[in-house]
């Protein structure tokens, strides 16, 4: 399932950087798989057409810039709570993702376009958590742009 989070209603009060942690560690693995294995059995390499080994070379240039993991680190000296990152909108949120991911594994293949669409609100406020230094998270959100773009357009979303 693309999203799964344990105790996310006790984390999300207690400890929400870990759970944002998470998330980013999760989302890092569903780009992975849809660009170069499937998600839930389903094979997103034919929608992404003759520009996926473009794509291919975005996420390794992420992998080697390690976006998702100096994103991951500066959450420690963030301000989360402002933003939504913490407590019942975190929560909220993560819930939602894990409702579309419960979908998504039925077999809903449009799904995939709803947990992209929120996955960009739930980086969009890591980044404006981060401040300037939210500049290494648009790396993950153009990647996540370029995969949701050809996704789309190959079904005519």
């Amino acid at each position: 399932m693309p999203f799964s989070f344990a105790d996310r209603d006790d984390r999300s009060l207690n400890d929400p950087i870990s759970l944002i942690r998470e998330f980013l560690d999760q989302l890092k693995s569903l780009l992975q798989d849809i660009i170069r294995d499937s998600v839930e059995g389903i094979d997103f390499k034919t929608d992404l057409g003759e520009e996926l080994p473009l794509i291919e070379m975005v996420l390794t240039d992420c992998e080697e810039r390690q976006v998702f993991e100096r994103t991951s680190e500066a959450i420690y000296d963030s301000d989360i709570g402002e933003v939504g990152l913490a407590g019942p909108s975190l929560s909220g949120k993560l819930g939602v993702l894990e409702a579309f991911s419960g979908q998504f594994r039925q077999g809903v293949k449009k799904v995939i376009k709803y947990i992209l669409d929120l996955v960009n609100s739930i980086v969009g406020s890591i980044k404006t958590a981060l401040g300037p230094g939210g500049v290494v998270a648009d790396a993950i959100a153009e990647l996540k742009d370029l995969i949701k773009a050809k996704i789309d357009m190959a079904n005519d979303w």
